[in-house]
């Protein structure tokens, strides 16, 4: 779902951001808060995306932004709930490939993924698309 980045990133005195509540991680919330109030422009590119672990092939949805000021570039720096590592963003062909093929990245292999409801040893892979 896409959202209006009117929504997601203006800070307007009578309601907080949507972002506030798009990110739980009270570190990640207050540094794009405080970017945002120093000027910081939000990049079109936002979203929900899918986040790994590539220590303990934890899986996570996060919301993914980018925030561009005069000091540069900001994503957010996401940590694993389980071991505290910092959290990669995956896209879906990544995921793909990452799951189905790990000789293309020696830190992921099929068997490590695992299902994040029910922590079973095989995660099936599947693209869905939403329709109107």
């Amino acid at each position: 779902m896409k959202y209006s980045p009117e929504r997601v990133f203006s800070l307007e005195e009578d309601k907080p951001p949507l972002l506030v509540s798009l990110v739980e991680e009270n570190k990640v919330r207050e540094k794009a808060i405080q970017l945002l109030a120093e000027g910081a422009e939000p990049e079109k590119e936002y979203g929900h995306e899918l986040y790994g672990c590539k220590t303990c092939h934890h899986l996570a949805g996060k919301f993914y932004f980018r925030l561009a000021s005069s000091a540069g570039k900001h994503v957010p720096n996401y940590r694993c709930a389980n071991c505290k590592k910092r959290l990669k963003r995956l896209t879906e062909n990544e995921f793909a490939t990452l799951a189905f093929k790990s000789s293309q990245m020696e830190v992921y292999s099929e068997s490590a993924w695992k299902c994040p409801e029910c922590n079973g040893a095989k995660l099936r892979y599947k693209v869905t698309a939403m329709w109107d």
